[in-house]
């Protein structure tokens, strides 16, 4: 079998795609889940949690995390004045944008699925969206900075959808952006989620505290609006939190139990080439 032909069937068998750039990476399991407590520590290199179907993972080394030239934002927010609660959703309409005076509107802008086809991550050969997050807290004592709500929007056009955000008091996640109903979100009228981040693991703007990956039958297009809330349960009291792609291709990452057939597929390619033989 020709190597070309082994890499293709090892990619089919894992249910990955057999064409396209990718680098391999690897998802640890989930230290939190929907069986869990609301309050999500993520605060280590490597923490990851998959609640309500979607996974949030801290990046494993400053390397991983670097953002510098590789990331294309959509979203930047800053808390005013003193530390606390920081809102925003990204949007293109300036008078939208004016609803929430965290979002830094010079940094912020409409959001499409198309700009998101570079950004397919397969876990498990399932598609998801990968956005990625980079923020700015005081370090030491004021590092930690909590994500209290994260919500998906997506449908047609966003001149005639995106007219503001609309909070339900009553009911957790059944808020409203414009006409549009969230496709997905992380409160929920069952659980009240909080998500703990470390400043700290990797200090300074432009590198990412945290990759988000969203399954991309979620969203039905072609528009993609991401509203964030920071600071509920530890506060916002820094620089700006942002929001966005990157920009240097797609990733396969094998779920963890998969690499065992992972492994036996890399073994099958040597013996192919020669370069393991077996003993006579």
């Amino acid at each position: 079998m020709r190597l070309r032909n082994c890499v293709v069937f090892i990619l089919l068998l894992l249910g990955l795609p057999a064409r396209g750039a990718f680098a391999l990476i690897v998802i640890n399991p989930p230290v939190c889940t929907d069986l869990g407590p609301t309050t999500c520590d993520l605060t280590s290199p490597g923490d990851t949690a998959l609640i309500g179907g979607v996974y949030y993972v801290v990046p494993t080394t400053e390397t991983d995390a670097s953002g510098t030239g590789v990331i294309d934002p959509f979203l930047r927010l800053q808390k005013q004045g003193s530390p606390g609660v920081e809102q925003a959703y990204n949007t293109s309409d300036a008078p939208v944008n004016a609803q929430f005076s965290e979002t830094d509107t010079a940094w912020t802008s409409d959001l499409t699925t198309a700009d998101l086809a570079t950004n397919v991550v397969y876990i498990g050969g399932v598609p998801y969206y990968e956005f990625v997050l980079d923020i700015n807290q005081n370090s030491g004592s004021g590092s930690l900075l909590s994500l209290d709500q994260l919500q998906f929007f997506s449908g047609p056009d966003q001149a005639t959808n995106a007219t503001s955000y609309q909070l339900n008091t009553a009911v957790n996640g059944d808020e409203t952006l414009g006409a549009l109903s969230a496709v997905y979100t992380l409160d929920t009228a069952l659980k009240d989620y909080s998500i703990t981040l470390e400043y700290d693991n990797y200090a300074g703007s432009g590198r990412l505290d945290l990759a988000v990956y969203v399954p991309t039958s979620l969203f039905p297009g072609p528009s993609v609006y991401l509203y964030s809330r920071f600071g509920e349960l530890e506060a916002a009291n820094d620089g700006f939190e942002e929001w966005a792609r990157k920009t240097t291709g797609t990733f396969l990452v094998p779920l963890p139990g998969t690499l065992p057939l992972l492994a036996g597929g890399v073994l099958a390619l040597l013996f192919t080439r020669g370069r393991i033989r077996p003993a006579r």
